[in-house]
């Protein structure tokens, strides 16, 4: 026989133990159903007498608890038998069983196979158990079928048994029916305690639980002071305490007189006139997490059927109790499973949501829609206002009813300069004067950051909104890079062009005006030359002024001044450098954009390069491109007259005057184009009014811009004079009250009579 281990909680085992080396890991526990199913298969064979109510347990158990087999055996001389002598001696368990000698207090007893007796009735019946291959025996459920099978047994006296207590059995499967379907731990101790008082004829009926290392009452039913429902016990306090001190059933029969107890609790015993009680341990894994504990108000004693009664019923408390938890933690877990399933389908619908968003917007960009068509189609998705600023916050497109005020933006553009210029985090703003919010984000590109992109009063939640903002901004981003990479393409392609429109010989400016035609540049507008001549600081402007670096850096500056806008006004159309003058062709809008243009590259050089100067000049407005040559050279003429000013500007041509004619005298100019250029339609001789208003324009100049001694002359009324003048002014576009414009007009009417060519 193998040597005994030490006794613990009523459970013997047999050392050596062997440490499981098979394969197959740990069973998963039978549920609370399949307990549940079980007990009420036992409960019903248990009316039918004891045989059936055997054979039901060696049929059912392995197939609801995880076991190999279970058998039923009786105790005969010093042997162990089978109770039915039909029954085969299945997987060798009498063998395990052979010269066994076990004493009475054993309830749990192991084998080093892996097989478990467990004592039903001491000396008389037990039920052993072989585990199934690879896992451990259920122990805590087996030791309920065991205490319920003894429950149901009625005689001490050896196999057969005598009748069953129905009435006990009946109890418990009402209350294993009830506790083990609940997570109401209220509900599942009141069921316990009304059954044990009943079933244990008790006046009193208590459940505790531990809480630091105390016993506290959760449930007292039949108790008359409130004392008694607020019951705390330590370890070793009382009858509940020696349970939690020992693990195992304690009762006395005479309570304020038993020496086997504390007397911690006597003053409460006597006010609830208590004489007898019995308390069994709740056990959760080899753990006692509570005590269940009647009280009778009067003498009596606790027989072992008692004990096995409130035993069984302790345990089912332990299963609910755990059961309960469970259960509440499935719940919790579900739950939470919800509620993050909830939060991955709205992020599922955002995301997707952001996609059809962005595609939108991917499709302006893929069909060369402008900013203005982007944003409507942003608007109009995101139901709200929507804004893109440029650098220096100057509004280059909004869509929506509601549009940024100008105290607004101002509030923006303060928030703007706080942001460092490598941030892309978001901005979000509200505006307690008109109730309006923005989220805005900067605009990051490839050559830099280009502005700002915002939502005004966005609706929807904020992962919507920022994700839609960045989509946003991303395709802001792209339609600049697509335009600025378009401009420079086209830049490349009409840079050669521009000189053979402006300053090549006939034939070839025709040809490159088809050409500018085929690559969709209308060159059907007024337009005007910009020139700009760059020279080192305090040298004269040449072609050798500047080293191919400078040139490099400056070619890059007209691709750049070619693709932009400057304020509200259209975009240069063409701008091309040879040697050291960068010329621009532009549509001529008004002469402030001219000029700021110039001012523009001038600003733009002298960043990049501070030790270079320019000197720009603006010509005239022509509406023939086929004579822009004539406006290359009155550019350059204004750009000279621009390089020895002191003012150091762009200077436009109609304001060199004289000065300008006279520049371009000493450079051998031709004098052809100067009556044309001046007087306009007034130098055509085939009209006869045109004839007549430069002989009025000449008695006029000649006798010192005397109307009267003009009409004096010519022999017409002063009035005729008045409107012939008036005619005149109105031709030209040249001011008769101004000596500089009187000066051009007689010599452009000299060099028409005089047909002078060149000088």
């Amino acid at each position: 026989m193998p040597e005994r281990a030490a006794k613990q909680g009523g459970r013997t085992e047999y050392s050596p133990r062997r440490e499981d080396h098979r394969s197959g890991g740990v069973a998963p526990p039978a549920s609370n159903g399949a307990i549940l199913h079980l007990l009420n298969a036992l409960s019903d064979a248990a009316r039918r007498g004891h045989e059936q109510l055997f054979q039901t347990v060696e049929e059912l158990v392995p197939q609801h608890l995880n076991v190999h087999d279970v058998l039923l055996v009786v105790r005969e001389a010093s042997d162990w038998t089978l109770w039915n002598d039909s029954t085969p001696n299945r997987a060798g368990i009498l063998d395990s069983l052979a010269g066994g000698d076990f004493s009475d207090d054993e309830h749990e007893i192991m084998f080093p196979d892996g097989m478990m007796l467990l004592i039903i009735r001491p000396g008389e019946l037990g039920l052993a158990v072989s585990p199934l291959n690879g896992y451990p025996l259920p122990s805590e459920e087996l030791a309920i079928i065991a205490r319920y099978l003894e429950a149901a047994i009625s005689g001490l006296s050896a196999v057969p048994m005598e009748a069953l207590r129905q009435n006990i059995i009946s109890a418990f499967h009402r209350v294993a029916t009830t506790v083990l379907h609940s997570e109401d731990l209220p509900e599942i101790f009141f069921n316990i305690t009304e059954v044990a008082k009943s079933e244990l004829a008790a006046d009193i009926s208590g459940i505790m639980l531990v809480q630091d290392e105390h016993l506290v009452m959760q449930r007292c039913v039949g108790n008359e002071s409130a004392d008694t429902a607020r019951l705390e016990m330590a370890v070793g306090q009382g009858i509940g305490g020696r349970v939690l001190e020992t693990g195992k059933p304690c009762f006395v029969e005479n309570y304020v007189e038993s020496s086997h107890i504390s007397q911690h609790f006597f003053s409460l015993a006597r006010v609830e006139k208590v004489r007898s009680a019995l308390a069994a341990p709740m056990k959760s894994k080899d753990q006692i997490i509570g005590v269940l504990e009647v009280w009778r108000r009067r003498p009596s004693t606790f027989s072992d059927e008692d004990v096995t009664t409130l035993e069984t019923l302790a345990d089912l408390a332990s299963i609910a109790i755990a059961n309960a938890s469970l259960i509440a933690k499935q719940k919790q877990t579900m739950r939470k499973l919800e509620s993050a399933n909830d939060s991955l389908r709205q992020r599922y619908q955002v995301i997707e949501s952001s996609v059809d968003f962005q595609n939108q917007l991917m499709k302006c960009v893929l069909n060369n829609l402008g900013l203005d068509e982007i944003a409507r189609a942003a608007g109009e998705a995101l139901e709200s206002g929507v804004f893109v600023f440029d650098t220096k916050t100057g509004m280059r497109s909004q869509y929506g009813a509601n549009r940024l005020t100008s105290r607004e933006i101002g509030a923006l553009k303060v928030e703007y300069a706080k942001a460092p210029t490598d941030d892309a985090e978001p901005i979000e703003l509200s505006f307690e004067s008109t109730g309006s919010s923005v989220i805005t984000q900067r605009i990051s590109a490839v050559s830099g950051q280009s502005g700002w992109v915002g939502i005004l009063n966005p609706s929807g939640n904020r992962e919507w909104n920022l994700l839609s903002l960045a989509s946003f901004s991303i395709t802001v981003a792209l339609h600049d890079m697509k335009s600025q990479a378009g401009a420079a393409a086209l830049s490349e392609k009409t840079s050669a062009l521009l000189w053979d429109l402006i300053d090549a010989p006939e034939n070839v400016r025709r040809l490159a005006i088809d050409r500018l035609r085929e690559l969709g540049i209308d060159m059907s507008r007024e337009s005007c030359v910009v020139l700009c001549r760059i020279h080192q600081r305090g040298v004269a402007s040449g072609p050798d002024s500047l080293s191919d670096r400078d040139l490099d850096i400056h070619r890059w500056l007209v691709r750049d001044v070619s693709a932009r806008k400057h304020g509200a006004h259209e975009a240069p159309k063409l701008a091309s450098m040879r040697g050291t003058e960068i010329a621009v062709v532009m549509p001529w809008s008004d002469p402030g954009a001219a000029a700021q243009l110039a001012e523009d590259i001038e600003n733009q050089v002298a960043a990049i390069m501070p030790g270079v100067e320019c000197s720009t000049g603006i010509s005239a407005r022509c509406h023939d491109p086929f004579k822009l040559v004539e406006c290359l050279r009155q550019a350059r003429l204004a750009s000279r007259v621009a390089e020895m000013s002191s003012s150091k500007r762009p200077v436009a041509f109609e304001e060199t005057g004289l000065i300008g004619i006279m520049m371009g005298l000493q450079e051998g100019t031709s004098f052809g184009d100067l009556p044309k250029n001046t007087l306009k339609e007034l130098a055509d001789d085939s009209k006869p009014q045109a004839r007549t208003l430069r002989e009025t324009l000449h008695y006029f100049l000649s006798l010192n811009c005397h109307q009267g001694n003009t009409a004096e002359a010519l022999g017409v009324h002063p009035k005729t004079v008045a409107y012939r003048l008036e005619k005149i002014e109105l031709a030209t576009g040249l001011d008769l009250k101004s000596h500089e414009h009187r000066l051009l007009l007689e010599l452009a009417l000299k060099a028409h009579d005089l047909r002078i060519e060149t000088l």
